[in-house]
């Protein structure tokens, strides 16, 4: 008989799983919370409290430079009076580093290996990429995993696929890749030099947009709805061909075809 619809859910994600990628479910580097090399213990548990992160890269002189990983369950193991003279570099752990390249179940083994949960991604070039977490990996299985330190808003895409009416028009996360966007909205993204809906309005569009400006691509107008610096935040999809269905024009849009 039939799956029952989460399960078929889960199981194609698992049949996807071992063909993608590391930088297909890391963290970009830009949303990466990382420490000096010169930050303390205090300065550890400080960032624990403000992101809710508890590893947390330890850089050189820049972000390319990850000398360790440090966690913030070892900070426990400093006394509270030493915490904030002591540096996080003396209880960093060495860090777990994988290719962009790296398929998931590899990535997988490779956390197993060093009993650890979070590896750092490199690029051919030998920069950092991102990190990716065991979390990250959870939840290329079984999809948005709720952690007590997220904020309990609406979730920006849906967990589940909405129907075809209710897909004419979406807010949905830049960061969603393509399996993620077709999940949601039941529209598959072309194929491109990108992996993320954000990559692709970036290709179309050719620059960095603001807010407001939007892409057409096949029968979907892709709205940018928040940036975060350079980053496409948030986009609305619309479907074209129906009148009540499509955004208000921006005041000053940059359209490309």
């Amino acid at each position: 008989g039939a799956l029952p619809p989460g399960t078929a859910r889960v199981l194609d994600r698992a049949l996807r799983f071992a063909g993608k990628r590391a930088d297909e479910a890391m963290t970009p580097r830009t949303d990466v919370v990382s420490l000096p090399a010169d930050a303390t213990v205090a300065d550890l548990m400080a960032a624990a409290r403000d992101s809710g992160h508890s590893r947390f890269p330890v850089r050189g002189a820049t972000v390319d430079e990850v000398t360790g990983v440090a966690v913030v369950h070892d900070a426990f193991t400093v006394a509270p009076d030493r915490r904030a003279e002591t540096p996080v570099s003396s209880i960093a752990r060495p860090p777990v580093l994988v290719p962009t390249s790296l398929n998931l179940d590899r990535v997988v083994e490779r956390l197993r290996e060093a009993h650890t949960q979070l590896a750092v991604v490199v690029d051919e070039y030998g920069g950092t990429a991102g990190v990716v977490s065991a979390e990250d990996l959870a939840e290329e299985l079984v999809g948005d995993l709720a952690d007590e330190h997220d904020p309990h808003d609406e979730p920006t895409a849906p967990l589940t696929p909405p129907t075809r009416e209710t897909t004419r028009r979406l807010r949905l996360s830049g960061l969603l890749r393509a399996d993620e966007v077709e999940e949601a909205s039941g529209w598959r993204m072309p194929e491109g030099d990108y992996s993320t809906l954000a990559g692709l309005v970036l290709a179309r569009l050719g620059h960095v947009p603001n807010v407001g400006e939007w892409v057409d691509v096949g029968d979907r107008r892709i709205m940018v709805t928040a940036m975060d610096k350079r980053r496409v935040d948030e986009v609305e999809m619309v479907r074209l061909g129906d009148g009540t269905d499509q955004p208000d024009p921006p005041a000053a849009p940059g359209a490309a075809p």
